[in-house]
């Protein structure tokens, strides 16, 4: 799951990362904000796409019906409330139904941490420059997952 998603170029590398859920940036969680959402969905195919948000969202009805999203990402039950399917954040992990899935912050946790988990937590950013960014970090980390 690779969150903060808010540029083209951290779509395209983490759909060659293969990762199921992209999850917006919660900035772009606006009816301004939909041309941008649209455009990097459109880029990108086989991935649950998901909205990130904490409260109330004015327009979120209209989002929701503009993009096709039905799946939340949130610590706030409110705005879990509107979502067919939701992963709820607590506790340095993310729940689902299916699953919890370990929130990565700067180390890699050891294998056997790994191993109770269905998923990593990864995190996208801004770009250097209009479609340029370095990936080294995420690279050791995705390398390391296919070696296991």
């Amino acid at each position: 799951m690779a969150t903060h998603i808010s540029n083209l170029t951290d779509a395209r590398y983490f759909a060659a990362r293969m990762v199921d859920y992209m999850v917006f940036d919660p900035a772009l969680l606006n009816v301004d904000a939909i041309p941008i959402i649209k455009e990097i969905q459109g880029w990108i195919d086989g991935v649950t796409w998901v909205l990130q948000g904490e409260e109330e969202t004015e327009g979120l009805e209209f989002i929701l019906s503009e993009t096709g999203i039905d799946t939340g990402f949130s610590a706030s039950s409110i705005f879990l409330q509107n979502f067919e399917r939701i992963f709820l954040i607590g506790d340095g992990e993310v729940r689902s139904p299916t699953g919890r899935f370990l929130i990565v912050q700067d180390d890699l946790p050891s294998s056997e941490v790994l191993n109770d988990y269905l998923g990593l937590v990864v995190r996208g950013g801004h770009e250097e420059k209009v479609g340029y960014k370095s990936f080294e970090d995420l690279d050791r980390l995705f390398d390391l997952l296919e070696k296991d």
